[in-house]
């Protein structure tokens, strides 16, 4: 673990903990936090968690609740929470 870690893990957390309920339906926070403790936490199962939660991304910006940037920054986010497994 590391401090830029650390910082993205809380960014996301803070991002989800603000908009459960509001803009996410709690389906799409559970997943979404998932993939951010997934990615910080385990050895296994990153990059499916990634693609994971880049759908559930893409189906918020297709229903418009959120603009692409911001689906963008929260995937940033997710992905700076650990570093991937090759694929």
């Amino acid at each position: 673990m590391n401090a830029q870690r650390a910082e993205s893990y809380l960014k996301v957390v803070s991002v989800l903990d603000s908009e459960g309920g509001v803009t996410l339906r709690p389906d799409e926070v559970i997943k979404l936090r998932h993939a951010a403790d997934t990615l910080f936490f385990e050895e296994e199962g990153r990059s499916e968690a990634v693609e994971e939660a880049k759908a559930v991304l893409s189906r918020v910006v297709e229903s418009e609740r959120w603009s692409e940037e911001r689906a963008d920054r929260l995937s940033d986010d997710i992905e700076g929470c650990g570093s991937l497994v090759p694929a």
